[in-house]
């Protein structure tokens, strides 16, 4: 009863704290091979390709006691970025960013700065005892193959997207905001990976039914 609470919380946080957004697409339960098709068409590389273990994470946001930052944790669309010593260094989600019709993930020029760096009043929105090894937990390849540090490659920072096909074009252009700013900064190495998150609404909304 309680991890429907924590996932119906998020629920209300996209309808309700994101409304007047355009483009978005009926739920839906996706496979790994679905998942991996709706990635290649917003031009995601397959090496940049995850999917959330929606159990294990389903988990964690039950142990976070912070309510407003679980519900940060649980949106559909989310910017996590960490050190190369794999320390989380701030949280950005989509109800923190405004615009009508289109999110606007750029409006506090986050993305023009390297690395990239939200508004401090968004800078401790953060749990302090995640590290990057520890969020790889939650994510597998598309085959079910967990994800570990090497697959990512060592970067200056990493930067991981959550992302959703039933968000449509609001998570086209998350994703292009993220790969524009990396051919810009090709001078920096710049870890990136896209995890998609449409089973742990399609379940939760599944529930409420």
């Amino acid at each position: 009863m309680k991890r429907k609470i924590y996932l119906f919380a998020a629920l209300i946080i996209v309808f309700g704290g994101c409304k007047g957004i355009y483009g978005l697409r009926p739920y839906k339960s996706l496979t790994g091979e679905e998942i991996g098709a709706s990635a290649l068409e917003f031009n995601i590389k397959s090496n940049e390709i995850a999917a959330l273990d929606t159990l294990a994470y389903e988990a964690y946001l039950k142990e976070v006691k912070d309510t407003v930052l679980r519900k940060f944790l649980a949106q559909p669309m989310q910017i996590k970025i960490y050190d190369s010593n794999g320390k989380k260094k701030w949280l950005l989600v989509n109800c923190e960013v405004g615009g009508f019709g289109n999110l606007k993930w750029n409006r506090y020029g986050t993305f023009n700065k390297v690395p990239p760096f939200p508004p401090l009043i968004n800078y401790w929105r953060i749990d302090s005892l995640m590290t990057l090894e520890k969020d790889l937990g939650f994510y597998t390849k598309v085959n079910g193959e967990r994800i570990n540090r090497e697959d990512i490659g060592a970067g200056e920072f990493t930067i991981i997207i959550y992302w959703a096909r039933f968000m449509g074009r609001q998570s086209k252009r998350l994703i292009e905001q993220v790969q524009s700013y990396k051919e810009k900064n090709m001078d920096k190495k710049i870890s990136v990976l896209y995890v998609n998150v449409d089973n742990l609404y399609y379940k939760a909304f599944k529930k409420k039914g």
